[in-house]
């Protein structure tokens, strides 16, 4: 209902004062990214990341019995919390063939498929969120 709501006045502000550090520039990650990076050089981080990620777990040589090692201390640790229901859900589960035909395709294509699609979806509509 105020008069000034369609035709605000404007205020006096006070002067700018000399910066502090004013002869430091401001560093470039500082700024707010308000474009897009270069496409083909994000492709080719992806690709090096992905390829250094292959290297290190084709390094392991730790081998099986080490990891199944660490499995039953995980087990251990989730009995005594009280909250060891997989053996009870995977069992479950393998039971209902639709439910075991989902959770089968759910794990085989979304941890490639959904990190890449919010990617691109950062990158085309979200570049400050993307970088």
């Amino acid at each position: 209902t105020s008069p000034y709501w369609q035709r605000p006045i404007p205020t006096d502000h006070a002067k700018p004062v000399a910066a502090r550090w004013r002869r430091v520039p401001l560093l470039p990650f500082w700024r707010r990214v308000l474009h897009r990076p270069n496409l083909l050089l994000e492709l080719l981080l992806i690709r090096a990341v992905y390829s250094a990620y292959s290297q290190v777990r084709l390094a392991a040589t730790a081998g099986r019995p080490v990891a199944e090692e660490h499995g039953r201390q995980i087990h251990a640790i989730e009995q005594w919390l009280h909250i060891d229901i997989e053996l009870w859900v995977n069992h479950t589960v393998v039971e209902i063939a639709w439910l075991r035909e989902f959770f089968d395709y759910y794990y085989s294509t979304f941890h490639f498929l959904v990190p890449l699609a919010i990617l691109g979806v950062l990158y085309a509509r979200r570049p400050a969120d993307y970088r």
